[in-house]
């Protein structure tokens, strides 16, 4: 069996600093959090 790895690697590169990394999986954090307590009004 072949595998190709270029197929299996990411197309997009994206750098980012430790810090901001942190901060944007912070703020997925908190909004997630407040997803969780979302109630379905009909």
């Amino acid at each position: 069996m072949f595998r190709t790895p270029l197929a299996h690697e990411a197309k997009v590169k994206w750098y980012i600093d430790k810090n901001d990394a942190i901060d944007l999986l912070t703020t997925l954090s908190f909004i997630h959090r407040k997803l969780d307590k979302v109630v379905k009004i009909k």
